[in-house]
């Protein structure tokens, strides 16, 4: 099912929403809006489409921005009860671009999404022009969480708690991702920026938080920390610009420059500030530095809508 819309002659701008049917009957809500170069978009775990939204605005219709949800997460269907991991979000990816017509795209990938485009151009190096890896990793990443190996351990020890009682954690997720004052938390715990994060671009992400399936999230969790790309990183053949934030407590700036220093002709852009939502926090710089690595490596058009 899709629904298509389009703007006035001449405008360069078109919208396409819908369902990309996936194996074993499941489906992938995507939105496609401009009509120029593809750029597509890649969550981080248990996130909808919501904290890319300022690039979307920024660079469609120059470009036909591709937003998409995960199997279990936002308004795709379900993800399965096993064997769902990063590269299934890879294969789902390369399904969608099919499903839209698209030979080649750039991809960006925030947090987890980082481990999805790469995955993907493993898989189809072909259908990739540029990578965009935001905010993420390149493998075995649960044990960056904090800077500490004992994340792992925590882990474990959540899902083994999800296991034995799967009714009552998820009720417990429920109510933490909705309790009042759990953004003042975060900004004490310092996850997010307490000065640059906004209430309402964390509000999206703690309401769909609240609905994702511990199965779900777990399964992409630990398949977070056993993937590993970082044999592939040395032959990387297209541009690649890695986003990184200097006080990101799940992607921790060092990863982030030694993903950069490993690709060969990576640049590096570090969000001074920033934490792990620092596309909400810093999204003029991001959008500015996205311009010009598509302008300069790529040759591909400015903004649509330059912001600021």
């Amino acid at each position: 099912m899709e629904t298509a819309a389009a703007a006035p002659s001449g405008s360069g701008y078109e919208l396409r929403e819908g369902f990309c049917p996936a194996p074993n009957g499941g489906q992938l809500y995507y939105r496609a809006e401009g009509s120029g170069p593809a750029l597509v978009l890649c969550n981080g775990l248990a996130v909808s489409t919501f904290f890319w939204h300022f690039v979307v605005s920024a660079f469609a219709p120059a470009y036909r921005v591709v937003v998409w949800d995960y199997r279990g997460h936002g308004q795709s269907g379900p993800a399965p009860e096993s064997g769902f991991g990063i590269g299934t979000c890879a294969d789902d990816l390369v399904l969608l671009m099919d499903h839209l017509g698209l030979d080649r795209a750039v991809l960006a990938g925030h947090s987890l999404g980082s481990q999805v485009i790469l995955e993907t151009y493993r898989r189809a190096p072909e259908r990739v022009r540029g990578l965009v890896p935001t905010l993420g990793g390149y493998g075995h990443t649960v044990e960056t969480f904090f800077d500490t190996p004992r994340s792992v351990s925590a882990l474990e020890l959540m899902r083994r708690v999800a296991l034995a009682q799967p009714r009552l954690a998820q009720q417990v997720m429920r109510a933490v991702a909705t309790a009042p004052g759990v953004f003042e938390a975060a900004k004490l715990l310092g996850l997010v920026n307490s000065k640059l994060c906004p209430a309402e671009e964390m509000k999206p992400y703690l309401e769909h938080l609240a609905t994702v399936d511990l199965g779900t999230y777990f399964q992409l969790a630990f398949d977070l920390q056993d993937h590993d790309a970082s044999d592939l990183l040395p032959h990387v053949r297209v541009p690649v610009l890695v986003f990184g934030a200097d006080h990101d407590k799940f992607a921790p700036l060092w990863l982030s420059e030694r993903m950069a220093k490993t690709i060969p002709g990576a640049e590096l852009c570090v969000l001074r500030g920033g934490s792990h939502a620092a596309l909400v926090e810093q999204p003029e710089l991001v959008c500015l530095r996205l311009e010009r690595f598509l302008i300069d490596r790529l040759g591909l058009p400015k903004m649509a809508h330059p912001l600021g």
